[in-house]
């Protein structure tokens, strides 16, 4: 026997406007679409977070 699927993970935003075209948006998926409250609007895709800064331990670089 296999294992069931996971559910796909779903953020919610209740009516929180779209951060790429400001409409009204349900949900966000998993892969980063942003899921309208007009399900006749194609879902909108976010753009990759931007990756942090490496943070250094080391008192080398700290102390520069």
């Amino acid at each position: 026997m296999t294992a069931p699927a996971p559910a796909p993970v779903l953020l919610p935003l209740l009516g929180t406007p779209c951060a790429v075209c400001a409409h009204a948006a349900r949900y966000v998926d998993g892969d980063r679409h942003v899921i309208h409250n007009d399900l006749r609007l194609r879902p909108c895709q976010l753009p990759p977070n931007p990756t942090a800064p490496a943070v250094t331990t080391d008192l080398a670089e700290v102390t520069k």
